[in-house]
């Protein structure tokens, strides 16, 4: 497990009986500060756990002075929020709990990258935490992680030398105002500028993490104009030029008869809603609160309401089809939007004006990032039932009143589906079908028929996520107005879509995706053996019976059983391996080792001469006997074992070209390159790079994350992506960049 651990272990072992609380704590500086090991956060959680107060404020200096790599951040963050949101929290863990708390808080101010996703931690502890003890706990924290970042960001400048002049400029030089600013919000934006550090903190944190001064502002660069008023604020989009940087903007809340409690809740749920989760944030992202003044500061997203570019597209004849089109996607997401709220507020409140007026929609169904304009209107969440009621008479109505030509457009469907896009399929499915229960008063007969028809359909066939719906729809219309399109144009289409609509990332949370995605796509008008054998494979994939790293195997079992047609093969073929281009050629190959029939997939690359290069797995012993000739031919001796995979480059006519070795330690999301070698009559035409390649691309598709390799040749390696890293021996690639 590594020399650290072993360290901690002895230091540990030199106690006798009980260790001194102090040796507890050094072995546990050690663990923390280590290089990874197995059960990392298994071992934190028992270290926490003890009679001893291992993180005391030494301690946890020690722990803050280093940078935690990502995964150890994240373990005391899930212990921090496991001991906060537990019902009943026992009186002997408070102290330990605090100090969690307290660790993050400081972690955050000493490391700014981190301060923006602690605060969303502590803030969603703070917002949702059952004990009214640890919520006030946490807003000490919070108060504690403001306080040391702003440290970290410094006071302003008073005065700044213009660099081109020589002359001396203050903020009243650079800060100037709209007519429709009035006096007394002038005077208080202007005092807030000079006096605190807000403009530094609002570009580092919506610009590109580099603070702003006095100086690197233009004269008159700073310019204020008012965009509303509503909700006992007055809002204020303010424009910066700098010198050198691009120019940034951001809104100021000017708070005009809120009390202190409904601004803390406030912007409580603006941090909560704007973490970016696998839908995105949902509001703009907060900067920061400055009581003295009265203010705070979000990010400013430019764009139009939902209800103002429909009207827009409305008025334009030759935009009917998108008009039309645009409406059903449109309404999916800002529902789902609606419906992300009350989620993320610990399914307690709602927006009270579920309107197309308070939300913005990207107005392209591959787009995302619909964003509530406002949630300052909020309600107290009654019923299920009573939500999609108001989806359906405040929102879709609303539209369909205004546009005729959109009625009928946006039934029960989309709207229930905005649910199950945000719940997921399981508890979605579970929570409509307990609040359409029995016969209850407050559900209509259309309602009700609607939520049986569409839940006995996701039953059936499970739910399409929006992504994947209109990836789908479009593929398909894409499809009737090319009918003639080649296997190529039609992989180079599917392709473009799955990686447009964001379908790489929707299969973390839905692995059936790529699955359904064709099913849904070339393979919609399937035979029924075929089409069966595919909605199985879809139904293991939904049911985690069947892992996505497996489906190839399980395409491969699905061909043995079925005829296809060579479009078929085609598209299988590509459906098992997502990193095949359209203009690869590739085929499964029968392999009948061990007595049992399997197939192998074979891809066909070029050499530098241009000549055909089939790279596949070894298919028999006998080939891996030819392998290790090679190796020992070039001087490599080597030493194969049962856990080793064998991947070979053969001409057309069978000769072995070259090979390397490797093993998969799948629990650790990694592999391990032993050697590779070319016959010396093919080296320098690109083959090895050519199997290094394609085994990068067939272990990215199996799920690994990073392929390790032995400090030999690294100026070759170098030159694959290779790199030197602290946790890994030898040299190592990552793997998990995302699809091309």
């Amino acid at each position: 497990e590594g020399p650290l651990v072993e360290a901690a272990r002895r230091v540990l072992g030199r106690a006798a009986g009980s260790p001194a609380p102090a040796v507890v704590r050094r072995a546990f500086q050690l663990l923390a500060l280590g290089e990874p090991v197995a059960r990392y956060r298994e071992t934190i959680a028992r270290f926490l756990a003890s009679p001893v107060r291992v993180l005391d404020p030494e301690t946890a200096a020690v722990i803050v002075e280093r940078e935690l790599s990502p995964e150890r951040l994240e373990a005391f963050v899930d212990e921090t929020e496991a001991r906060c949101h537990a019902t009943v929290e026992p009186p002997e863990s408070f102290e330990t709990t605090d100090d969690l708390l307290t660790l993050l808080a400081d972690y955050g101010a000493a490391h700014p990258t981190r301060y923006r996703a602690l605060r969303v931690v502590l803030t969603r502890i703070a917002m949702r935490a059952p004990s009214a003890r640890t919520r006030a706990h946490a807003k000490k924290a919070l108060a504690r992680l403001t306080e040391g970042f702003r440290r970290w960001l410094g006071p302003p400048s008073r005065i700044a030398v213009d660099p081109e002049t020589g002359l001396e400029y203050r903020w009243e030089d650079v800060v100037a105002f709209a007519d429709d600013v009035d006096a007394d919000a002038r005077a208080r934006l202007l005092a807030a500028i000079k006096d605190t550090p807000l403009l530094a903190e609002a570009g580092f944190l919506f610009s590109d993490r580099a603070t702003v001064g006095l100086g690197d502002i233009l004269p008159a660069g700073v310019w204020i104009r008012l965009l509303g008023a509503d909700h006992g604020k007055s809002v204020y989009r303010v424009a910066v030029k700098t010198r050198v940087r691009e120019p940034f903007d951001l809104a100021i809340n000017l708070n005009r008869a809120l009390s202190d409690a409904e601004i803390d809740e406030e912007i409580g749920w603006l941090v909560v809603c704007g973490e970016a989760r696998d839908v995105g944030p949902l509001v703009e992202d907060f900067g920061g609160y400055w009581p003295r003044h009265g203010l705070w500061t979000e990010e400013f997203i430019p764009g139009d309401t939902l209800d103002r570019a429909l009207a827009r597209l409305s008025r334009r004849p030759q935009d009917e089809e998108r008009f039309t089109g645009v409406w059903p996607h449109a309404a999916w997401s800002a529902l789902s939007t609606y419906v992300d709220f009350w989620h993320r507020t610990g399914r307690r409140l709602v927006v009270a004006d579920p309107t197309p007026a308070n939300v913005i929609v990207p107005m392209h169904d591959y787009q995302t990032g619909p964003r509530l304009v406002s949630i300052s209107a909020r309600e107290p969440f009654t019923s299920l039932v009573a939500l999609l009621r108001s989806f359906r008479e405040r929102f879709v109505a609303t539209v369909e009143r205004e546009h005729p030509r959109l009625a009928g457009l946006v039934g029960w469907d989309i709207v229930l589906s905005a649910v199950l896009e945000i719940l997921g399929e399981e508890e979605g499915s579970a929570r409509l079908r307990e609040a359409l229960a029995g016969t209850a008063a407050d559900v209509d007969p259309e309602l009700r028929a609607a939520a049986d028809g569409f839940l006995g359909s996701v039953e059936r066939r499970g739910f399409l996520p929006r992504r994947l719906f209109f990836a789908a729809q479009r593929f398909r219309r894409w499809a009737r107005l090319n009918a003639d399109a080649t296997l190529h144009a039609q992989a180079s289409t599917l392709h473009e879509l799955y990686v447009t609509y964001g379908l790489p990332r929707l299969q973390a949370v839905s692995p059936e995706t790529r699955a359904r995605f064709f099913r849904e796509t070339v393979f919609r008008t399937a035979g029924p053996p075929l089409a069966d054998g595919l909605e199985d494979l879809i139904r293991r994939l939904r049911a985690r019976l069947l892992q996505p790293a497996d489906l190839s195997a399980a395409v491969a079992d699905l061909r043995a059983h079925v005829e296809l047609t060579p479009a078929e093969n085609y598209f299988l073929t590509r459906l098992s391996y997502p990193y095949l281009r359209p203009e690869d050629e590739a085929e499964f190959i029968a392999n009948a080792a061990g007595g049992v029939r399997q197939s192998e997939m074979v891809v066909t690359l070029a050499d530098a001469d241009g000549n055909p290069v089939l790279v596949r797995h070894a298919l028999s012993p006998r080939e891996v006997g030819r392998l290790h000739r090679l190796f020992l031919a070039a001087k490599l001796p080597v030493q194969f074992r049962p856990e080793h995979r064998f991947l070979v480059a053969v001409s057309e006519r069978g000769s072995l070209l070259g090979g390397l070795f490797y093993e998969v330690q799948p629990e650790e999301r990694t592999a391990h390159m032993d050697k590779i070698v070319v016959a010396e009559r093919f080296q320098r035409k690109g083959v090895a790079a050519a199997l290094i390649e394609e085994l990068c691309k067939r272990l990215r598709t199996a799920g690994i994350h990073s392929l390790t390799t032995g400090f030999f040749r690294p100026q070759f390696f170098y030159q694959l992506g290779f790199t030197v890293e602290g946790r890994y021996a030898g040299l190592v690639r990552a793997l998990d960049g995302g699809e091309e």
